[in-house]
This record gives C-alpha cells, structure tokens and sequence, in this order.
C-alpha cells in the first residue's frame, strides 16, 4: 500500500472513531445540548425580524431586542398554555371516549352474524377499560408537561441571550451562510407549519370535531420533521374521528381537506418557498432524520435538517471531506 492510500485510510478511520465518540458525547450531553440547538434555531427564526427593526425602521439593537424578547416570550407563553389545555381536554374526556368504544362495541356485536359464536364479549372490555390506570396516566403526562415547560424556560434563557449579541456584527463567513440558510428555512417552515395547522383547526371547529386545538398544535409541530412528520399529523386525529362520526361525511370531509392541504402545501408550496436552500438529497434527509432521532429522540428529528445542512456548510470548507459534502447534496 503506497503512502497517500494509506494517509487516506488512516484520515478514514480517524474521522469514523471521531463520529462514534461526538456521537457519544451527544447522546451523554443532550439534557443540556437540546435546549441550547432549539434556542439557536429560534434565534435564527428570530434574526430576519430584527434585521427589519434595525435596518428598515432603524430601530436601535438595545430597543429592538427588547420588543423581539417580548414578542417571543409572550408567543412562549401562549403555545405552553395551549399545550397544556389540550392535555387537560383530553383527560377531561377521557369517560367519554370509553363510553363511545363500549357503543362502538355494541354495534358491532350487533352488525355480527348470529352463526359467530366468538363475539366481542363487551362487558369483559368495559372491565378492562375501567382498569386503565387513568391517574398514573394523568401523573406521568403532567410530569411531561412540567419537564417541557422546565426546558422551555431554559431554552427561553438561551434565546434571551442569543438575542443580547448583534447578528451583525458576525464576520465568520461560514456562520453568516449558516445563519442566513438555516433563518430562511426556518421561516419557512414555520409559516408553512402555522398554515398548515390553521387549516385543520378551521377545518375541525367547521364539522364540530373534538379536540381540535390539541390536533392543530401537532400538526405545527409535526410539519417540522421532514417526510414522516405530516403523514404522522394525518394519522393521529383518525381514531378520534372515528369514535366521534364513524364513517360519516364529517369524517371523510376533515380527511380530505386536511389531506388535500397537506399534499398542496409540502409539494408545492413549500419547495417553492424553500428550494435549494439546504441543498440536500432528500435520502440524505431521511438517513439524518433516523440518525438524530437516534441521538436525541423526537427533538433530533425536528433538528435533524438544519444540523445536517451545518454539517454540509462545514464539510464545504475542509478540503479533504468535500467529497462527503458533495455525498450529502446527492452528488456523487
């Protein structure tokens, strides 16, 4: 083996033990490092609206930090509320959806030829489902709920002093690309996202569905992980649907219109808005997107696409994993 082949495996090999051991540290650090990335991505959604108060309104740095700090803590504010009223409404109607599968039951065994000796024995249910540890859920979620509003106030501090720094003022070359691909993909994504989550909202409250504010809020939020994320915000609301109209017209109307925006606006509008912005495969996508849900579970997967498009900026930049950048846009 001559000594460049071997200089390139050595530099291989080098760079493999350097993943396995980042991606441990990764995995060990993630209570801290979470909030942090979450908060330098709401900084860069946050950038493009103070350059506008400093360079178009000429509003100084200190007085338009101040209004984009109350703004976002008062928007912070407004979504944890929601989220927890959501949660509320479905334990609050937790016994109602017991009693709509026990009649769901029953029509069923109703619809069930007599000649079928093994029917649904609902009584048996009804004691099964009266044994569902409803408090211990409702314990554990309120936990949940407790440790996302303790992140969020620590992804909030974050922000605040993210904030405090004058984006202007960055003269790294690859920090200002990052930062002004990463802010248009962000906005992007969270107007899509927003739009996407009022249409289902309208779309609930017009055919009186249940739980219509807690839906609207997962599929914002799911509209952030790439390719899985709107089939999951399609999916989750059926059985609730189901339990509430059966196979009614209310139901076919809330999944066709849904189904109909989600597929305009992923398809079209959003890779209009976004194009090549990130320049990534979209396998390359989808490869990250399992990776980092490896890491750092269901916040990886809404941060798999900015990340991977930080480490593409930064493979750019070294000479000898340029061919790995070139891998990661699909070009090979």
């Amino acid at each position: 083996m001559d000594q460049s082949a071997q200089a390139r495996l050595q530099l291989f090999c080098l760079m493999v033990l350097t993943g396995i051991a980042v991606t441990a540290a990764l995995i060990y650090t993630k209570v801290i490092f979470i909030p942090f990335v979450i908060a330098v991505f709401i900084y860069l959604a946050l950038v493009p609206a103070m350059g506008f108060l400093q360079t178009k309104l000429k509003v100084n740095h200190a007085v338009a930090v101040l209004i984009i700090a109350v703004i976002y803590l008062l928007l912070s504010a407004l979504i944890i509320l929601l989220l927890v009223q959501s949660f509320e409404s479905v334990f609050a109607q937790a016994d109602l959806y017991r009693s709509r599968v026990l009649d769901l039951i029953g029509r069923v065994n109703h619809l069930l030829p007599s000649v079928v000796a093994d029917k649904l024995d609902a009584a048996s249910i009804r004691n099964q489902l009266a044994q569902v540890p409803v408090l211990s859920l409702l314990r554990g979620i309120t936990g949940d709920i407790f440790g996302l509003i303790g992140n969020s106030t620590l992804v909030m501090i974050f922000t605040l002093f993210l904030l405090a720094g004058d984006p202007a003022k960055i003269e790294n070359k690859i920090v200002r690309e990052f930062q002004g691909k990463v802010s248009r993909y962000v906005v992007a994504k969270i107007f899509v996202s927003a739009l996407t989550a009022s249409i289902t909202l309208l779309v609930f409250i017009f055919v009186g569905a249940d739980l219509a504010m807690m839906f609207a809020i997962l599929t914002f939020l799911l509209n952030f992980i790439p390719n899985i994320g709107s089939i999951i915000a399609m999916l989750i609301p059926l059985p609730v649907l189901f339990l509430q109209f059966g196979f009614g017209v209310r139901f076919w109307v809330v999944l066709g219109v849904c189904g109909l925006a989600q597929f305009l606006i992923g398809n079209i509008l959003e890779p209009k808005m976004l194009g090549d912005s990130l320049d990534l495969h979209p396998v390359t996508v989808l490869l990250f997107l399992m990776f980092w849900g490896l890491v750092w579970g269901v916040p990886g997967m809404f941060l798999a696409v900015p990340i991977t498009s930080l480490l593409k900026i930064l493979f750019e930049r070294i000479e000898v994993t340029k061919p790995m950048a070139e891998l990661l846009a699909g070009r090979f």
